[in-house]
């Protein structure tokens, strides 16, 4: 931390800060800036928004971890899904990376989100501004509950008596984020707008990137999001037959030891997987079922994520190559036969190197170069049971075929 004493401009940042949290709550444009010496040079790397700021190691007001960029509340009452409270997310506002040459010393930001599906419950700026001791937080946030009706809360803090002020990184505001009665299922941003610091000599420093983040409610799902941890998506594996929150739990498979198993709770073995499903991703491989359904001619196909026979792009398998995509699996479009540019009646055409099925223009050859990218490019090519390694020299696949 860097020491900064107190000049005779206290008065004025204290002034500074009360103008610029009245203007930003009258929603003045950019008069927000009036009162003190405006800059972009010297601002903080990043202002964000971390949905879960308690996964893998949490934030802290000196330090932020992993930042998750969704989280999800049922609201249905109860505290499950994502919630801290609920059918509420309590979510870190974070700073990454405040430099030394321009220390804050108190910060302002807005959160514009959808009126009438979210609100905002709470907020505490006590954590990175007053991290050091002899600190004095004047607090300037909007009311909570917001019922201002207007989509925006405007957070502001100043720590009117340091000693010193701070650089680095960590939690700006801890703000409770909650879904209203009646909000309809959906995925809803959380925008962040006029976000900025000031430090102890009355200069305003914006950030270099603002991230925002969204609220999945109800029926939806965040996208590419593995709550469980399980090797399946949860939009998939909602819609596959299982339990979304529950390692243990995951969409019926047929293969290898899953094959004896009850995999979704349900009392069955080896069960099809429920209707409606061949638009998802049950087996975690990256492929919906209606594409597998195409590539493979027969066996497990959607319940089978491993192996030449249930993961599309391992082509060729046995030896270096079991279990793992590699050169070989790519080379194969070209040779020993020549797959690349055909369709059904060409000599060279195997629906099994027809990786998304179908021609990629109406008339064109139904193996294409879109079926080759699918190994280097795209959601196929970083699959959940990878925990979003790449296929292509990556991992083996963490099933035995």
């Amino acid at each position: 931390m860097l020491s900064v004493r107190l000049s005779s401009r206290l008065s004025c940042l204290v002034l500074a800060m009360l103008v610029l949290t009245l203007t930003l709550s009258a929603g003045v444009g950019d008069t927000w800036y009036d009162n003190a010496s405006a800059s972009h040079a010297g601002g903080a790397d990043e202002f964000g928004i971390d949905m879960n700021p308690n996964l893998i190691s949490a934030n802290t007001a000196t330090s932020v971890s992993t930042q998750q960029t969704c989280g999800r509340i049922d609201r249905n009452g109860l505290q499950d899904a994502d919630e801290d409270a609920v059918d509420a997310l309590v979510v870190d506002l974070t700073v990454t990376n405040v430099p030394a040459s321009a220390p804050m010393m108190g910060f302002m930001f807005t959160i514009a989100y959808n009126e009438g599906v979210l609100s905002v419950k709470a907020g505490d700026p006590n954590f990175f501004v007053t991290a050091q001791s002899g600190s004095n937080l004047f607090n300037a946030n909007d009311a909570t509950p917001d019922t201002n009706g207007n989509g925006v809360w405007h957070g502001a803090a100043l720590d009117i008596l340091p000693t010193t002020t701070e650089y680095g990184s960590g939690i700006l505001e801890r703000v409770t984020i909650g879904a209203d009665p009646g909000a309809a299922s959906g995925i809803y941003a959380l925008t962040l707008q006029d976000s900025a610091h000031i430090d102890g000599y009355n200069n305003l420093y914006t950030p270099d990137a603002l991230l925002g983040a969204t609220v999945a409610i109800g029926g939806s799902y965040c996208p590419n999001t593995d709550s469980d941890g399980d090797g399946v998506y949860d939009a998939d594996e909602a819609n596959c037959g299982s339990n979304v929150y529950n390692a243990t739990r995951r969409p019926e498979r047929l293969d290898g030891t899953f094959a004896t198993t009850d995999d979704d709770g349900d009392t069955l073995v080896n069960e099809a997987l429920p209707g409606g499903s061949s638009g998802f991703d049950c087996d975690g491989d990256g492929y919906k079922g209606s594409a597998e359904g195409s590539i493979f001619v027969a066996g497990a196909r959607d319940q089978d994520s491993c192996g030449n026979n249930g993961w599309p792009p391992e082509l060729v398998s046995g030896g270096v190559t079991q279990n793992k995509v590699t050169i070989q699996d790519s080379g194969s479009f070209f040779a020993p036969t020549y797959r690349f540019n055909t369709s059904p009646g060409a000599g060279g055409f195997d629906a099994r190197w027809d990786l998304i099925p179908g021609p990629a223009v109406p008339g064109g050859a139904w193996i294409n170069s879109q079926d080759y990218g699918t190994l280097f490019a795209g959601p196929t090519s970083t699959p959940p049971m990878l925990g979003g390694a790449a296929v292509f020299n990556g991992p083996v696949c963490p099933w035995p075929p």
